[in-house]
């Protein structure tokens, strides 16, 4: 009476596009579902269907699924299927009335973890796998979804008043958890736990999704009247980690749980392996990324890998020593490494070597997107804003725009899409009503290459209308005005999607050179915030110093000197020796630019930024246009070895100056 789903990809390696009109299914217990059809696939595209096992009795059942299309095309159209239906024993272990936000997770705080002591008495079933477990949900809300981990041991402990670590716990389960007013209980298919009937059980519950609900999403518990059972914890800054968890607080309550126990163990092995597909992201050739998959015996007996396959080379397994035995529950973690030489999209097919007769879940798809080394990959983690080679403007000169934004947020919202930050705005900026936002986040210059795409991460942060992006190339330089709008984003939504550009659209050519700006042009709100920005290969020279920023009093008096200081960085591909360079500020007086002050340049690693304060004093009265400036003859790019200018009035020691309102 329980369904249970699997996917089947699909992939049309054909020229032209694939129709699939439907489908028919040999068994009624398999059916495809959550797919519309007529569904078409593009040249070289794959498509997942979801093929659900509906079984009504007990034993094995065979079936075979045929995709429905145009008899002439060629390639495989079936899929072979298999399923056992089992009969599911619960045990309730509870039946308080109380309602708590405490346990077995805190919906009104960012994160939470709990453990929870159970006895052998309050279970006793032998000869069983735990396959389900559920707590009840007594809320206000039609339904509400978390994302947690359930981690499972045996202990002879019979209280608790801290945390177990870890170390000898199963994890069961990892993914959503969507709780229903309508439940009873509100429950979560895990891998089968083999349950001792000996032992006491300890089961530990990590809410790790962002944000929160409300304090009324409660779960129905029952007071512990006798011992410490229970511990937990919460808080609204980071999720908890299974390998270092704090010691929590004692609750006086435990969840109502229900365990849903299968019959009687199998005594033959079936492999069950996940995730069935991995997709490796973007990686710079010559660069690994590795990523892991795990198998289980879900059956019993022993389950005996004797290797593994892979039908693409970019795609090795790392670290494993085969043959490996599991025995029933067990499980096995395989070392996945993407390694791309060239450019462009990977895929693989993985497969565990075993007993053909084995039962069970085996492959796993394998994708990677190879990108050229070198390749512009921002996420904003680093300190410094705008990042090195970046640029921002504020177009209206109101002293607000474009930062680096970590926590500063709406409550129940988050800001970065992956990592610690993003890149946002400053807060209501201007009046309300108003068009209060003209700013710029440029990036650094870029080599356009076909196949090349840019793109990043965006969303809203309030509910608030009248928030516009543009998004602007240009193939020039970085002012304002050398900038083409490309695209227009009008109130994104208030989760993060992703925004992806092939630039050859919009007329640019393999080797041509290019920024793209982001404008914030918007009117008095909370803006939202962008991450995770992908482009081509950067523009870098072997040897650039850059002038960042220069900062010093707009007022001297004749002969008395003052403090400038000068951000410098070294953006380069070569190191740079001290002395190679100097530091100066400068002036055009009468046509002529003319050095007011220098120092000799410091010794500056590849991307280091450097602060240098330089004395400045001027002997003659007046009103002059000063800039700091990078002297180096070798420099490959000259045009950012300048700063903005500081107008700076010298005038006579005599004279007092005062600020009024």
């Amino acid at each position: 009476g329980v369904g249970k789903t699997k996917q089947v990809k699909i992939k049309n390696t054909g020229a032209d596009p694939l129709q699939i009109t439907g489908f028919s299914s040999s068994n009624d217990v398999f059916q495809v579902i959550n797919t519309t059809f007529p569904l078409v696939i593009g040249m070289n595209e794959s498509q997942y269907v979801d093929i659900e096992f509906m079984p009504v009795e007990v034993p094995l059942q065979n079936g075979t699924i045929t995709f429905e299309m145009d008899a002439a095309i060629a390639g495989d159209r079936q899929v072979e299927v298999a399923g056992a239906g089992v009969f599911l024993e619960p045990v309730v272990i509870g039946a308080g009335t109380e309602e708590t936000y405490q346990v077995p997770l805190n919906a009104y705080y960012g994160y939470s973890f709990s453990q929870t002591l159970y006895l052998q008495e309050e279970i006793d079933m032998s000869g069983k796998t735990i396959n389900r477990i559920g707590y009840q949900y007594a809320g206000p809300s039609a339904s509400v979804d978390f994302l947690i981990e359930v981690w499972i041991t045996h202990t002879s402990l019979t209280e608790i008043s801290a945390s177990v670590p870890l170390t000898g716990f199963t994890k069961v389960y990892d993914g959503p958890y969507v709780v229903l007013q309508e439940d009873d209980f509100s429950w979560v298919e895990i891998d089968p736990f083999f349950y001792n009937n000996n032992d006491n059980l300890i089961i530990t519950i990590i809410e790790k999704k962002p944000g929160y609900t409300s304090s009324s999403d409660v779960f129905m518990a029952t007071p512990v009247t006798t011992g410490n059972m229970c511990v937990a914890e919460w808080n609204d800054s980071a999720p908890y980690d299974p390998n270092a968890l704090p010691a929590g607080s004692v609750v006086a309550l435990r969840a109502n749980t229900k365990l849903w126990f299968s019959g009687d163990i199998p005594t033959e092995p079936e492999a069950k392996t996940t995730p069935v597909s991995l997709y490796f992201g973007e990686v710079e050739t010559s660069v690994t990324k590795t990523l892991t998959v795990e198998v289980m015996n879900a059956g019993g007996g022993i389950l005996e890998i004797t290797g593994a396959t892979i039908t693409n080379p970019a795609f090795t397994v790392i670290n494993a020593t085969f043959p490996v035995a599991l025995p029933i529950g067990q499980k096995e973690t395989f070392e996945i490494q993407f390694a791309p030489v060239e450019p462009g999209l990977e895929e693989g097919l993985l497969t565990f070597e075993m007993d053909e007769s084995i039962p069970g879940s085996k492959t796993v798809d394998l994708s990677g997107r190879a990108l050229r080394f070198g390749v512009l990959r921002e996420g904003f983690e680093g300190e410094t804003f705008p990042p090195l080679g970046w640029k921002v403007i504020d177009n209206n000169n109101d002293s607000k725009g474009w930062l680096r934004n970590t926590t500063s947020a709406p409550t129940g919202q988050t800001v970065p899409h992956t990592g610690v930050a993003a890149a946002g705005l400053h807060t209501y900026a201007g009046s309300p009503n108003q068009i209060s936002y003209d700013d710029w986040l440029i990036t650094p210059r870029m080599i356009w290459q076909d196949g090349d795409v840019f793109k990043f991460y965006i969303k809203r942060l309030a509910n608030q209308a009248g928030q516009k992006w543009r998004i602007c190339l240009s193939t020039s330089g970085t002012d304002v005005s050398d900038f083409t709008v490309i695209d227009e984003i009008v109130d994104p939504p208030r989760v993060y999607g992703e925004k992806l550009y092939d630039l050859s659209e919009y007329g640019l050519y393999d080797g041509d050179k290019f920024h793209i700006g982001i404008q914030f042009y918007s009117v008095w709100c909370w803006p939202g915030v962008v991450d995770d920005e992908l482009g081509s290969v950067l523009d870098r020279y072997e040897n650039d110093l850059m002038v960042m920023d220069f900062t010093g009093p707009d007022l001297l008096y004749q002969n008395a000197s003052g403090n400038y200081e000068v951000k410098i960085a070294n953006y380069g591909l070569s190191a740079v020796a001290p002395d190679a360079y100097q530091t100066q500020i400068c002036a055009y007086i009468n046509g002529i630019e003319t050095v007011l002050a220098s120092l000799p340049g410091q010794a500056l690693d590849v991307s280091e930024i450097a602060t240098v304060t330089i004395p400045l004093a001027m002997a003659d009265e007046g009103v002059y246009d000063i800039y700091a400036k990078i002297l180096w003859s070798e420099d490959m790019e000259p045009n950012n070895n300048f700063s903005d200018m500081i107008a700076l009035d010298v005038i006579q020691a005599s004279i007092v100056v005062k600020n009024l309102g």
